[in-house]
């Protein structure tokens, strides 16, 4: 099998749950569970991916911490093929977020550096060279064409920005396979009202955009249809952190195995939901046999599509 290769941030996350209300100040508060666990973003992704089965390699930074070797030793134990380490001295690259999770919402404190991501274009092309799907950071942009060229899938995403405008991304998206936006971020994008709208504008510049939108699933774009497809039944929520990183573990997980895109689709809906179903991104435990049981009894009226006009 292929091997996919990450580039990712360590990250802690100190998670309290059952949490009634956030204390004022010089207040405390009780919760009812607590976790340590190591955070979202693309961590997730070759974490969910070695747990499906797909060999993995991930690269991140660390420094001389106490937190920073918790955070690698944790990693290391979730069975990737490959953690390459890179040992920084000038500042911490390793996130710390306290994640205090209530029934109505969660809320967050972090310290983080942003350095974390910072590498040179020579070491990532080298990394990324014999990777069948690359996952595109934002910080790099003008690497997705040789990440193109070199004959890997690209999968790209954007995180919410006031500056958000298709202008902006124009060049890039030519050379992206998977574009995986959020509603809010597909909307702001395009300048439009809807995500059909959405879907359509973006179809002039990209192959594939699938926007997620949360607990109401996913949409594209095929031909002259719109297709929602929306999430499994019999999932019951308890904690939505990490969804979105679980979400695209999921859509990954679809196109390393070839399969179609509805199919990518109704897989990404699959490991999304069933991360909700404990604290955090990886609190649900779930295995690979639980995703194909979901994804095998997956009701056909979930896939919904609609003719543009």
């Amino acid at each position: 099998m292929e091997m996919l290769t990450f580039t990712a941030q360590l990250s802690l996350d100190f998670i309290f749950g059952g949490v009634a209300e956030l204390p004022g100040t010089g207040e405390e508060v009780m919760s009812q569970s607590f976790d340590l666990q190591l955070g979202g973003g693309t961590l997730v992704y070759p974490i969910i991916l070695s747990k499906l089965g797909v060999p993995c390699r991930v690269v991140v930074k660390k420094a001389a911490s106490p937190h920073g070797e918790i955070a690698c030793q944790m990693l290391k134990s979730h069975g990737i093929a490959e953690v390459e380490v890179v040992e920084v001295e000038e500042y911490d690259p390793v996130m710390s977020t306290a994640v205090v999770s209530m029934k109505s919402d969660r809320s967050f404190i972090s310290k983080n550096d942003p350095r974390a991501f910072e590498y040179s274009n020579d070491f990532l092309i080298r990394r990324f060279k014999t990777s069948k799907i690359v996952f595109a950071m934002e910080k790099n942009l003008d690497l997705i064409p040789r990440i193109k060229e070199n004959g890997s899938t690209v999968v790209f995403d954007v995180g919410w920005s006031e500056e958000l405008s298709v202008e902006k991304y124009r060049e890039v998206l030519k050379h992206v396979d998977y574009f995986t936006p959020n509603d809010k971020e597909a909307m702001k994008m395009t300048g439009t009202s809807t995500v059909e709208e959405s879907l359509q504008v973006l179809s002039k510049y990209v192959k594939h955009t699938i926007i997620s939108c949360g607990k109401k699933g996913c949409m594209t774009l095929e031909g002259d249809r719109i297709f929602h497809v929306e999430v499994p039944d019999g999932i019951k929520a308890v904690d939505t952190t990490g969804a979105g990183d679980n979400f695209m573990a999921g859509l990954i997980f679809g196109i390393y195995r070839g399969q179609a895109l509805l199919d990518c689709m109704k897989m990404a809906n699959c490991t999304g939901a069933l991360s909700t179903t404990g604290l955090g991104c990886y609190g649900a435990k779930y295995t690979a046999e639980d995703v194909w049981n979901l994804f095998s009894n997956y009701d056909a009226a979930k896939i919904k599509s609609k003719r543009i006009v």
